[in-house]
């Protein structure tokens, strides 16, 4: 691969939870039209109130899952990273859950790589970070599938290299 033709696209934001009776934090990166990103690494922090979930996962244009890439046990703090060796493959194992040790890869608008949790509380927050190459600029990050009302994502680091 050519890797003349890429840049690196590093983002970090931080979402919060504003409705008074709570809902789900979901976070999509899609690489965007006649665009191409492969995920190199992501990171999240959880800060919940209850014990909730944050997990990992690619989701094709149906918003199905199709890989799932971290879901850990429920907790008031987490922390997940991508990619990462999935425990819960083995050769009896037949569900969504998936290793990913090459990064993922998005192309168009169709596949998103998820940050998303469980029910949360309000005021609880998720710091999500990635770093990706990209191909004809980056992608586009979206936090319209959340539940609640989720603070509009101001990231603090939005940078391609």
């Amino acid at each position: 691969m050519d890797l003349s033709e890429w840049g690196v696209w590093s983002w970090t934001g931080i979402a919060t939870q504003a409705n008074v009776a709570g809902g789900a934090i979901t976070i999509d990166v899609t690489a965007g039209a006649g665009n191409e990103i492969w995920i190199l690494y992501a990171g999240a922090v959880g800060t919940f109130a209850a014990a909730d979930a944050l997990v990992f996962q690619l989701f094709d244009e149906d918003n199905s899952t199709v890989n799932t890439y971290a879901w850990p046990a429920d907790a008031a703090g987490l922390t997940i990273s991508f990619p990462r060796a999935n425990t819960n493959i083995d050769s009896t194992t037949s569900d969504d859950d998936a290793t990913a040790i090459s990064g993922c890869r998005l192309v168009g608008s169709d596949l998103k790589f998820v940050c998303t949790t469980s029910a949360l509380a309000q005021n609880d927050t998720v710091a999500f970070r990635f770093v990706a190459l990209v191909r004809r600029g980056p992608g586009v990050i979206s936090e319209a599938r959340s539940g609640g009302t989720v603070t509009v994502i101001a990231p603090t680091v939005n940078e391609v290299y």
